[in-house]
């Protein structure tokens, strides 16, 4: 990702979190619990077992809880795999609020 558009792309997520949006960390558990964004709802891509959700998976169960396909959800993860492929995912499956927010790092410090 270009340095500036980064920079934009955290802003809208800033905005987007104040405005309520939903926050999804596609990090696993063990980063999860090291530090998360208060409200964010986990979502793990790759467990330890090798089980895990793919994102197929992540976008049939957000159908089943987020019933306004245009409602924001911000995402973010430890890779830019992780969160790009779910972004595409939901965006081919009608979610058209997806916000990419970046790593972990980057979106916490975008907003603190």
């Amino acid at each position: 990702m270009r340095p500036w558009f980064t920079v934009v792309a955290l802003l809208m997520c800033s905005t987007e979190i104040n405005d309520g949006a939903l926050i999804l960390d596609l990090r696993n558990n063990s980063d999860f619990a090291a530090g998360n964004l208060h409200n964010s709802l986990q979502v793990d891509l790759t467990l330890e077992d090798g089980t895990g959700i793919s994102a197929e998976g992540l976008a049939y169960q957000l159908g089943l809880v987020v019933l306004d396909p245009n409602n924001t959800i911000v995402i973010y993860s430890d890779t830019n795999q992780h969160a790009l492929e779910a972004e595409d995912t939901l965006i081919k499956r009608g979610y058209f609020g997806v916000v990419y927010g970046g790593n972990y790092e980057e979106l916490r410090d975008a907003l603190f």
